[in-house]
């Protein structure tokens, strides 16, 4: 039998129900994701009193397009913001990411 073009060509008739669903729940937390990185963003923000990057207004749409287009960026900010890291190390496996004798942020 001789491989035609037609025959390595990917229709959606192939798709299965379980490649449906693992779409569905991959875009359900994508997007959970970014609401909760955007609705982080704006409470810092609002909390510390920063102005928004871009956006006039509330700025929530510029908390959108950064958890959007960098979302480690915008987490590794905040980190950055609530702690001076030469002072105090990261230690992922902490319950507040911080090492265990570093100053309480309020």
């Amino acid at each position: 039998v001789k491989d035609t073009p037609s025959d390595s060509v990917f229709t959606y008739a192939e798709l299965t129900a379980t490649d449906y669903l693992f779409g569905i729940i991959s875009l359900i937390i994508i997007i959970f994701s970014l609401v909760a990185l955007t609705r982080a963003r704006f409470f810092m923000r609002e909390k510390w009193g920063i102005p928004a990057d871009c956006c006039e207004g509330s700025g929530c749409l510029s908390d959108c397009c950064c958890a959007y287009w960098c979302g480690c960026c915008a987490t590794i900010q905040m980190m950055r913001h609530t702690h001076d890291e030469t002072q105090d190390r990261y230690a992922c496996g902490s319950k507040t990411g911080l090492s265990d004798d570093a100053v309480d942020v309020v």
